[in-house]
């Protein structure tokens, strides 16, 4: 199953996770089926939020590097709308008190999410 993540304000992909690259993680930073919810922790973030690895795509990875691993915002790199944000420094703990939250996140209302099924072929055979 391939995941996209797009802006809902200019439609830019902002991530593509695929089979082998995982991206969108659980509070306890596993890989997260977007279909079902955490069984493990029930946090009411997880309705409102995906939470991302911090080196899953370059344009967040640039901006968590200018901002010295730290805090900040995360602003569509095509129109600039915010999309989400980051923070290593106040790192909150998951409802169950047994891992830190994912410091990298996407506020669900800011983006459209798609799916392909990773076994289509997207191109025709002659």
């Amino acid at each position: 199953m391939i995941v996209i993540l797009k802006c809902r304000k200019c439609r830019h992909e902002l991530v593509r996770e695929t089979a082998t690259r995982h991206i969108v993680v659980s509070f306890h930073g596993e890989r997260l089926d977007l279909h079902s919810k955490d069984a493990t922790c029930s946090n009411s973030e997880q309705d409102s939020l995906y939470f991302l690895e911090e080196t899953g795509t370059p344009w967040i990875s640039d901006i968590i590097e200018k901002c010295d691993w730290t805090k900040g915002k995360l602003n569509c790199p095509n129109c600039e709308a915010r999309v989400g944000s980051f923070d290593f420094v106040s790192q909150s703990k998951c409802a169950c008190g047994s891992a830190l939250l994912p410091a990298v996140h996407l506020v669900k209302s800011k983006v459209d999410t798609s799916f392909q099924d990773s076994n289509v072929l997207t191109s025709l055979k002659t």
